[in-house]
C-alpha cells in the first residue's frame, strides 16, 4: 500500500497524475478566490478611510475659513495679522478647499467606477 497522497487517495485507488492535475488546479484557484475577496475587503476599508480624511480635511479648511471671516473683533488665532494679510490668509484657504474637493470628487468617481456603487453601499462609504 502506497501512502503518498500523489498516488493513492484512499478510498479511490490510485490518482493519475491528471487528477492531481485537476485538484491542484481546483485548489489553486480556490484560493485566488479566497485571496481576492480579503483584498477587496481591504480596499474597500482603505477607501473609506481615505474619503472620510478627505471630508475632515474639506471641514477643518471650511471651518478655519468660517472663523477667519466671522472674527472682527480679534479673537481668532491670526489677531497679528493685517487685513490684508488675513484677506490672503482667506484666499489661501479657499484655494485649498477648492483643491480638496476636487480631489474628493474625482476620489468619489473613481471609486464609483472601479468599486461600484453597490460596494460602496454595502460597506456603509457615503459617496457624495
Amino acid at each position: 500500500m502506497n501512502s503518498w497522497l500523489w498516488t493513492t487517495t484512499p478510498g479511490h485507488g490510485n490518482v493519475s497524475h491528471g487528477d492531481m492535475e485537476r485538484e491542484k488546479n481546483v485548489f489553486d484557484k480556490v484560493m485566488l478566490l479566497a485571496r481576492v475577496k480579503e483584498e477587496k475587503v481591504i480596499v474597500v476599508r482603505e477607501v473609506k478611510q481615505h474619503m472620510e480624511y478627505m471630508r475632515s480635511v474639506a471641514g477643518l479648511i471650511e471651518e478655519f475659513t468660517f472663523q477667519l471671516t466671522e472674527d472682527t473683533n480679534g479673537k481668532c488665532s491670526t489677531e497679528g495679522l493685517m487685513e490684508k494679510g488675513r484677506e490672503g490668509l482667506l484666499c489661501v484657504l479657499k484655494r485649498r478647499l477648492c483643491e480638496v474637493e476636487a480631489q474628493l470628487a474625482k476620489a468619489r468617481t473613481t471609486y464609483t467606477s472601479i468599486l461600484g456603487q453597490q460596494t460602496l453601499s454595502t460597506a456603509n462609504i457615503v459617496i457624495r
